[in-house]
């Protein structure tokens, strides 16, 4: 069998690029039978941010992407595993399983485990600054998660969380070539309201989002707002989306 730290490893040369979340899928399917996968960044007071999610199950394609985006708008504050491990303040990176059969609330069982037959959550959670997680899915054909699957995951989480903090890093610092102005107007004619045009076309070009709050007068509240309204129109999951389609649908030499 391929040593954890070789499996880990292999996610490293996907940093910064598209195809990194499906690298990263792969790496969790390698080591515990995962299914799906997907990552998020935690803001204190404010919840999780969807970086990523990938993977498909049969009859439900999008699952993925619906159940992590409903996760981040409603059902991470019902998800008591994670509640309870935010707040440890160790910056080392350690493994939370959740069954379906742990969750007590029946919409948030439904909507994110029941409806893809999923069994189980794998959660690399680490709670350095910012806190981020990595999250792999079991369907129940898979069978029980084994001691030696937990354990692998464990003992490749130092090296996932740091390759998803770097492309994390690197994906929201590059700056895309289309001038704010071309932006803005592509994404009004998208079907974008002018403020959810704005904060996205900064987003794409890689600007915080407490950079847009302070340029545009907004309170960060309401650009975190208008950029889940735009990502939802928009149908994407994140800003590496977000610009790779500005990147495709936009000429560079647009005036």
């Amino acid at each position: 069998m391929t040593p954890v730290s070789t499996v880990a490893a292999s996610v490293i040369g996907a940093i910064g690029r598209s195809d990194f979340p499906e690298r990263l899928l792969a790496v969790c399917r390698e080591l515990a039978g995962c299914d799906l996968c997907s990552a998020f960044s935690w803001e204190p007071k404010r919840g999780p941010r969807l970086l990523f999610a990938a993977g498909s199950i049969d009859n439900v394609p999008e699952f993925a992407l619906a159940a992590s985006r409903a996760y981040m708008d409603t059902y991470w504050q019902r998800d008591a595993v994670v509640q309870r491990n935010w707040v440890r303040g160790s910056n080392s990176s350690h493994l939370l399983r959740m069954s379906a059969a742990d969750i007590h609330d029946a919409d948030y069982r439904r909507d994110c485990y029941q409806v893809a037959r999923i069994s189980e959550r794998l959660t690399l959670f680490d709670t350095g600054s910012p806190a981020v997680s990595v999250n792999g899915y079991r369907a129940v054909g898979r069978g029980p998660t084994t001691m030696q699957m937990a354990q692998r995951m464990e003992e490749a989480g130092p090296t996932l969380v740091a390759a998803l903090r770097r492309h994390t890093e690197l994906t929201e610092q590059t700056v895309l070539s289309p001038s704010r102005s071309v932006l803005i107007r592509r994404a009004r004619e998208w079907g974008l309201s002018e403020r959810e045009a704005e904060v996205a076309a900064g987003l794409a070009m890689g600007r915080s989002q407490s950079d847009i709050a302070k340029s545009t007068g907004l309170a960060l509240n309401s650009v975190i707002t208008y950029r889940r309204r735009a990502y939802q129109k928009l149908k994407v999951a994140d800003r590496l989306e977000l610009r790779a389609m500005c990147e495709k649908r936009i000429p560079l030499a647009e005036p």
